[in-house]
């Protein structure tokens, strides 16, 4: 950009010229950083969603599924037709 006082048109349009390449310029670098951002967040969530999911893998929770599994298996439990259901059937 020009430090001196545009006066003709071409001058005043290369002033402008140059202002819009440097805002082009400095929209690619923030593109560019954006674009970091999102790769950043899209690997915490991914993180904090396998960190929060971690105790399934647990020997214990594993055991738990496995029996739960072979009482399913067995035809034990029981089945409800709604959450309602399921409630009226604690309270009792």
């Amino acid at each position: 950009m020009t430090t001196k006082n545009p006066n003709t048109v071409e001058e005043k349009l290369d002033a402008v010229l140059q202002e819009i390449e440097a805002l082009r310029k400095a929209s690619e670098g923030l593109a560019v950083r954006v674009e970091n951002l999102e790769g950043l967040v899209v690997e915490s969530h991914k993180i904090l969603l396998a960190f929060s999911q971690s105790y399934y893998w647990t020997p214990e929770w594993q055991e738990m599924e496995a029996r739960a599994d072979e009482e399913a298996q067995l035809g034990l439990g029981k089945v409800y037709e709604s959450v309602e259901d399921l409630i009226k059937d604690l309270n009792k």
